[in-house]
């Protein structure tokens, strides 16, 4: 056996060398290293480290249940069922081992970097559950009997997505989380498994309904009549119902009887004689049996209390006859009346106490899920130096009620779409006044918003390299939100009108609309190659759109724009942006898109007073 620090520098190498060539091997490696730890030994390593040691174990904690994660995955064809769910298990215990350890920790010692992993800890802790159910479904499916899978293991299954789905909608809501745990991919991985198992369902074998030879015979059930009814009496309530009787006769047919009497018509009916006699019982048990108010015991508390209130309403009625100032009433009051001390467990100083960091949290692993559809939704490559979550503040109370947290002030996109569309509009009458555009009012009309979309892409094309190099959270990353709307956006000019990019030389006549397309987007991936090269994995792509457009397809758009006006598609950019970034970087983006507006509208304007001039002069000598 041997102890977590003794391996600690051990694991974080594999861990790096896995991210260089994706070899499994240096993770199982670690799983083989792990196993070989003595899990008591383990508790005593974290319960008795100090706080910046304890960072650096569930730092390791970390790589290690990723590990865990990884190899379920990538090896589930390969692995039994148990080993599966084994590998599985041991990640969540991982979790688990961070987020006690650290909540031992009391929350005025707790610092950014504990915070952090404690939140990320209880997301996993969430998640785990998810990808369990994405396992049982998995493996559902690679072992479907003839008549299909079970209804009942279908339903567990989507009672755990809709549960994490809950989650992540109403816990997760803020962008600084959706942004770093990805939580629009999450979302989508779990409507695509909901979707699979309603498919599944429906082919599932419905439960039969029961055959009427195979129910269960309804019971006949009498009222006997026995020679001690007098003795025994009835029960209170149906001396109404025996009243009722003697003003209505009861008639014989089928029809009328009562409901245990319906299935034995031979049943005699009850005499008038008999029912006399039962009255005539009841009435006496009533006048034997009369209810008396019992006065219940008051407790010793309750005299106090009773002795306590007495005597604040007689100090009050005499000092107010008195008539008495203000301040003697309240000596008076006080010096009669003895307060009650709290409880030695309560303390005032846990009513304003922070507690510690709830599960709602920023993940400093900054995940980035490669496909929301993978059977486990795996969890992107840990970089044990990464510090993500360590710069921004952690949450003393949950978020339940607001999207946002009390230390970050609330975005408007629909205020800053408003004022981006007013720049927007200002450079399109600037700009489009120097252009020519075609006399069919429908292919002018399709110009020029291909120009304006084209425009927008390029300034989010300049802002997500902004973010590349800036941001505290996309920094030195190959996706960001701003750029996945500018490939959207730049994708949907060349859509739009391609006639624009490509002239009548460059392709044949008889071309087809998608041969234009492409051509159109290898155009504006050349144009923009210095802005997509830092997201590229091989410098001087020529399709790099095409590249980029394939490589988010799994995600799936941020913004449907198919059909919505250039106003439209601003509102649904900016709603986008303050969903998917911190707020930091949404102001950035928000400034670099009315600056780059203001200055193109700026460098237009006196070109266009020139050309006014020029124009008026010209016009004026002609008529002279």
């Amino acid at each position: 056996m041997t102890t977590l620090a003794k391996i600690q520098s051990k694991l974080h190498k594999n861990y790096k060398d896995y991210l260089k060539d994706n070899d499994l091997s240096f993770l199982e490696s670690n799983i083989a290293l792990f196993q070989q730890v003595d899990k008591t030994g383990l508790r005593k390593e974290l319960r008795r480290a100090p706080n910046d040691v304890l960072a650096h174990y569930t730092q390791t904690l970390f790589i290690v249940a990723e590990g865990f994660v990884t190899c379920a995955y990538e090896k589930r064809t390969e692995l039994k069922e148990d080993a599966i769910f084994k590998y599985l298990q041991q990640a969540k215990e991982c979790y688990d081992l961070i987020s006690h350890h650290i909540r031992q920790i009391p929350p005025f010692s707790l610092d950014e970097t504990l915070g952090a992993h404690l939140t990320q800890s209880e997301f996993f802790k969430h998640k785990i559950k998810f990808q369990i159910a994405q396992a049982e479904l998995f493996l559902l499916k690679q072992q479907i009997p003839e008549r299909g899978i079970p209804a009942r293991s279908l339903q567990s299954i989507k009672q755990k997505c809709e549960d994490f789905k809950y989650q992540l909608q109403h816990q997760y809501r803020d962008h600084k989380y959706q942004a770093l745990f990805q939580i629009d991919a999450l979302i989508d991985a779990i409507n695509f498994d909901l979707e699979e198992i309603k498919e599944l369902t429906n082919k599932s074998t419905p439960l039969t309904a029961r055959k009427p030879s195979d129910q269960t015979p309804i019971r006949q059930t009498t009222t006997r009549q026995t020679p001690n009814a007098e003795k025994t009496g009835a029960p209170k309530k149906r001396k109404r119902h025996l009243e009722v009787l003697e003003a209505t006769p009861m008639e014989t047919n089928s029809d009328s009887l009562p409901r245990s009497q319906h299935h034995n018509k031979n049943k005699a009916t009850v005499s008038l004689r008999e029912k006399e006699t039962l009255t005539a019982v009841l009435d006496k048990e009533e006048e034997d049996e009369e209810i008396k108010p019992v006065r219940r015991q008051l407790s010793q508390k309750e005299k106090e209390a009773v002795t306590g209130m007495s005597t604040l309403f007689q100090v009050l009625e005499e000092k107010f006859i008195k008539g008495q100032n203000t301040e003697d009433l309240e000596k008076g009051i006080l010096s009669e009346i003895t307060i009650p001390e709290m409880p030695k467990g309560i303390v005032r100083t846990d009513l304003w106490q922070p507690q510690i960091a709830s599960s709602i949290g920023i993940s400093p692993l900054g995940q980035t899920v490669n496909s929301p559809y993978s059977i486990f939704s795996q969890s992107p490559s840990f970089n044990p130096g990464s510090s993500d979550l360590a710069t921004l503040p952690v949450p003393a109370t949950p978020i339940t009620n607001s999207t946002y947290p009390f230390w970050t002030a609330p975005l408007n996109p629909v205020q800053d779409s408003r004022e981006c569309f007013r720049v927007l509009s200002a450079w399109e009458n600037a700009y489009f006044s120097t252009l020519t555009f075609h006399h069919d009012e429908n292919i002018a009309a399709k110009d020029k918003k291909s120009l304006t979309l084209e425009k927008l892409g390029q300034i989010l094309l300049i802002a997500a390299n902004k973010l590349q190099r800036d941001s505290e959270v996309f920094a030195s990353k190959d996706v960001n939100p701003a750029l996945r709307l500018a490939i959207l956006l730049l994708i949907k000019s060349a859509e739009t009108y391609h006639d624009r990019l490509v002239k009548p030389t460059e392709i044949s006549v008889n071309a087809l609309w998608q041969d234009k397309f492409n051509l159109a987007m290898g155009k504006l991936s050349q144009r923009y190659r210095p802005l997509l090269e830092g997201f590229l994995d091989a410098k001087g792509e020529d399709y790099a759109l095409y590249f980029l457009m394939q490589k988010f397809r799994p995600q799936g758009p941020l913004i449907n724009i198919h059909g919505v006006s250039i106003e439209g598609t601003v509102q649904l950019v900016f709603e986008a942006l303050s969903k998917n970034l911190p707020a930091k970087d949404y102001e950035e983006v928000k400034k670099e898109f009315v600056s780059a507006f203001k200055q193109a509208t700026s460098r237009i304007a006196p070109v266009t007073e020139i050309t006014t001039e020029i124009s008026e002069e010209r016009t004026y000598q002609a008529r002279n």
